[in-house]
């Protein structure tokens, strides 16, 4: 299971999930805008965030991170360097890192903490990886993806308990 998402052998609750993630996306419009130079981390996955005793997520290992050149949009480079299942196309197909590259990582690590599923993993047979980002279930004709038909039913079960103590709580 994905590191982030247990805690001391217990799953984080979907409020603690869904607040590192508004954190995580804090920390990147950081790091996308309040340089000169556009930092792009490119190692957006759970195996390279901490939490501290709060659940504060701290985002380390910036060895893989490029800076955006003055002018530039991304920086071209001659190989890859990417992590299964977190990696957008452009980037395993042209070699151009950009702010995307990091945003793209977010939406799979988005979907992790959702679906409780690892972005990347071995088939039944242990022969072939699969993706996270192909399951049949996110791809749909219209557009619209039906939550109950992709998250986890432990979050779909603790947000109907919240639901429900919600409307029971009635301000006079």
């Amino acid at each position: 299971m994905e590191v982030s998402l247990v805690v001391d052998n217990e799953l984080l609750p979907w409020k603690a999930r869904l607040r590192i993630a508004k954190q995580l996306a804090s920390a990147l419009t950081y790091l996308h805008t309040a340089f000169p130079r556009p930092i792009v981390h490119r190692s957006i996955t759970s195996c390279y965030i901490l939490l501290d005793d709060d659940y504060v997520p701290k985002l380390f290992d910036f060895s893989n991170s490029v800076t955006i050149p003055p002018d530039q949009l991304y920086v071209q480079e001659n190989s890859a360097r990417w992590i299964i299942g977190y990696t957008d196309l452009t980037y395993q197909t042209h070699y151009k890192s950009s702010e995307k590259t990091d945003v793209y990582s977010f939406g799979v690590l988005l979907l992790v903490f959702l679906m409780r599923r690892e972005a990347a993993y071995r088939n039944e047979a242990g022969n072939v990886w699969e993706y996270l980002t192909r399951d049949p279930k996110l791809n749909v004709s219209d557009g619209h993806i039906q939550i109950e038909t992709i998250a986890d039913p432990k979050i779909l079960e603790e947000v109907g308990e919240m639901s429900k103590h919600n409307s029971n709580c009635r301000i006079s």
